[in-house]
């Protein structure tokens, strides 16, 4: 079974001047914005950068075709980087925002996750198993009896980006 995400967490006030942003209620006084394909497609980038770089780099040279288009996955992964952080930075001066990746099939994949606050990177990009985790716990997420913050604030309610994107509601 997949499990795809790719979004920005906040309080609500964070992500009021994303344009026509719809959300999702999280606990602990949070929403998610989702952040589906053609949302990176009509700022030409493409989803998922962190999760992106790191698979280009970790792909042998076989998998290139042309053998420079490795450098060419990278260069792309590192705009669609610099757009959302670009973003991430100026939504930060109205509260802390996370963004999250997270790639899961059949139980192997990763996550990837970021935080900005005040207009600075304070936290990663980090990439492994728990730095979705790692994110919210600096956002403020208390785990509570949950197993951890990811499963504190629902992260696991719907499966893909998408499904995110078909319950979000205009910030109110």
């Amino acid at each position: 079974m997949a499990y795809v995400l790719n979004a920005l967490i906040a309080e609500p006030k964070v992500l009021e001047s994303w344009p026509d942003a719809g959300v999702v209620a999280l606990p602990q006084g949070r929403v998610l914005l989702p952040l589906p394909n053609e949302i990176w497609k009509a700022n030409r980038h493409s989803s998922q950068p962190i999760l992106r770089e790191s698979d280009a780099r970790a792909a042998s040279e076989s998998d290139f075709e042309p053998p420079d288009s490795r450098e060419a996955s990278l260069a792309a992964a590192g705009a669609a980087f610099e757009w959302i952080a670009a973003r991430c930075a100026e939504l930060s001066l109205a509260g802390p925002v996370a963004y999250v990746e997270a790639e899961y099939f059949g139980g192997a994949g990763q996550q990837a996750a970021a935080l900005w606050d005040r207009g600075l990177l304070v936290l990663g990009p980090r990439l492994g198993e728990h730095p979705i985790d790692q994110v919210l716990a600096r956002l403020g997420i208390s785990r509570g009896a949950a197993h951890d913050e990811f499963d504190a604030l629902d992260l696991g309610r719907f499966r893909m980006t998408d499904y995110w994107l078909k319950a979000a509601q205009p910030i109110r």
